[in-house]
C-alpha cells in the first residue's frame, strides 16, 4: 500500500504523523511524508521517504514572529502561511499520486484536501486535538471565545457564523482561486466542514475520555488515542541528564514547546519561582534566546529531551499546553500547569481540569506570579486521580489503531 502523509506545523504537530507513518512502514507499506525541512532527519530516521514542504528558514521566521502568539493575529498568520503556499504544495504532492492508495493530512493539510476533490484517492483527515471539531454542546475554550456552554443556542451559532466570516476572509480568496484554476467549485465556511472533515474518513488522534464525541459533530470521527512519538532524536536520555536526574530529587519540567520563540519572561518567571521554592528543574527549549545557560546546578537547560523518558522521572510539568506535550504529561502521571497563550492550548488545559489532572492560567498570570502557580501545582502532586489516567495511554497501541483505520480507508486487507 502506498501512503502519502501531509503534516504541517511544529514538532508537536508533526511527530505523531511520523510515528503513525513509521508504524505503517513497519507493516510493509510505502510511506512518503511531506513536511518542513526541519523534520527531515526525524522522518528519514523513522524509515520514511521525506519530501520537503517548506524550508527551515520560513519555519523559523514564522515561529520567531511575536504576532503568531497574538490571540487574534496569530490565527490569521498561520492560515495565511498555509494558503499563500497552497499552489506550491499541491504541485509538489500531485506527481506522487500515481499508484497512491490513500492520503493522510493533518489539520492544516489543505493541499491534500484540494487534491481529494480532484482525484478519487481516499483521504484520512486526522486532528490531534478535539477543539477543531465544532460543537455547540461542548464549546472550545479559547482566548477569543465569549460564549459559554450554557448560553442559548442562537448565541453559539452566531459566534460560529461570525468566526466563519472572519476565517473565510483570510482563507477564502486564495483557496478558491486555486480551486477555480482546477475547475472546482468555491467553498465557504471552510472550517465548518470542508477543511475539518474528509469525505472518506476523519480521525481524532486522542482518546474519548479526553475529547468525548459530541452528538452534533457533523460526521463520524474515529478516535484512536494519543499516538505519542518522540521522534528520531534518541529514545533515551543523554548520559549527563540521566546522571543529573539520579543525583537529586525529581525535578519540575518546564517547556514552552518547540515553536515558542518568545519565552524569555516565561522561563525567567519559572527560574525565579524554582529558586524561591528550592526546586530542581529541567527547562526544555531549542531557542538560545529563551533561556541562557543556567547559573545554578539546580536547573538544567535542554534543547530537546524525549518526554517519554524524562517526565516519568519528574514530579510535575509546566508547559504551553500543546496536545502532544499534554498527552506525555498524562502518560507520565504527573500534574500539569498549562500557561496558555493561543490556539488549542486553553482548551487542552480545560480538559486537564475536567479530568482533575492539571489546570491552566493565562501566560501573563504565570509570568507575574510563578511562585503561587507552582505552589498550586505542588498541591496536586502524588494524587491518585492524577496518576490513574496514565494507565489508559498506550502510544504504540494508538499508532496501530490509526494505522488500522488508514488501511480501512484505503480498502487494504491484511
Amino acid at each position: 500500500m502506498k501512503v502519502l502523509i501531509q503534516a504541517l506545523g511544529s514538532a508537536g504537530d508533526t511527530f505523531p504523523f511520523i510515528g503513525v507513518g513509521k508504524t505503517l512502514a513497519e507493516r510493509g507499506h510505502d510511506v512518503t511524508l511531506f513536511a518542513n525541512q526541519v523534520f527531515e532527519s526525524d522522518v528519514t530516521s523513522a524509515g520514511l521517504r521525506f519530501v520537503e514542504m517548506g524550508d527551515a528558514d520560513a519555519y523559523h521566521d514564522l515561529a520567531a514572529n511575536p504576532d503568531v502568539w497574538d490571540t487574534r493575529r496569530g490565527i490569521e498568520l498561520i492560515f495565511r502561511a498555509v494558503v499563500d503556499h497552497l499552489e506550491e504544495a499541491i504541485d509538489l504532492m500531485e506527481p506522487y499520486l500515481d499508484d497512491a492508495d490513500v492520503m493522510v493530512n493533518s489539520s492544516l493539510g489543505f493541499a491534500a484536501r484540494v487534491l481529494r476533490d480532484i482525484h478519487p484517492i481516499p483521504l484520512v483527515t486526522a486532528h490531534l486535538a478535539p477543539s477543531l471539531l465544532r460543537s455547540i454542546e461542548r464549546l472550545p475554550r479559547t482566548e477569543v471565545m465569549w460564549v459559554r456552554d450554557g448560553f442559548p443556542r442562537w448565541t453559539k451559532n452566531l459566534w460560529w457564523r461570525l468566526g466563519d466570516l472572519l476565517i473565510d476572509r483570510v482563507i477564502g480568496p486564495e483557496l478558491n482561486s486555486v480551486r477555480a484554476e482546477r475547475n472546482l467549485e468555491p467553498v465557504t465556511r471552510v472550517l465548518d466542514d470542508w477543511a475539518v472533515y474528509s469525505p472518506d474518513m476523519t480521525m481524532g488522534l486522542f482518546p474519548d475520555w479526553f475529547g468525548p464525541p459530541q452528538s452534533d459533530w457533523r460526521h463520524p470521527v474515529k478516535l484512536t488515542g494519543f499516538p505519542m512519538y518522540d521522534g528520531g532524536r534518541g529514545e533515551g536520555l543523554e548520559s549527563s541528564l540521566d546522571e543529573w536526574l539520579a543525583a537529586g530529587p525529581p525535578p519540575l519540567v518546564v517547556t514552552g514547546g518547540s515553536a515558542y520563540y518568545q519565552g524569555k519572561e516565561f522561563f525567567a518567571a519559572a527560574a525565579d519561582a524554582c529558586a524561591a521554592l528550592g526546586l530542581r528543574a529541567v527547562f526544555v527549549t531549542p531557542n538560545d534566546d529563551d533561556f541562557p545557560d543556567p547559573t545554578s546546578d539546580a536547573v538544567r537547560r535542554e534543547r530537546f529531551a524525549p518526554y517519554s523518558a524524562l517526565l516519568p522521572r519528574s514530579w510535575a510539568l509546566v508547559s504551553h499546553g500543546g496536545v502532544g506535550t499534554v498527552a506525555q504529561g498524562i502518560a507520565a502521571g504527573v500534574p500539569q500547569l498549562v500557561a496558555h497563550i493561543n490556539f488549542d492550548q486553553k482548551d487542552n488545559a480545560s480538559r486537564l481540569e475536567d479530568l482533575g489532572v492539571g489546570f491552566g492560567l493565562p501566560m501573563a498570570e504565570f509570568t507575574s506570579d510563578g511562585v503561587t502557580a507552582i505552589e498550586q501545582l505542588a498541591a496536586m502532586a502524588g494524587r491518585a486521580d492524577v496518576e490513574a489516567y496514565s494507565d489508559l495511554i498506550d502510544g504504540d497501541l494508538s499508532r496501530h489503531r490509526a494505522a488500522d483505520q488508514i488501511e480501512v480507508a484505503a480498502g487494504y486487507h491484511r
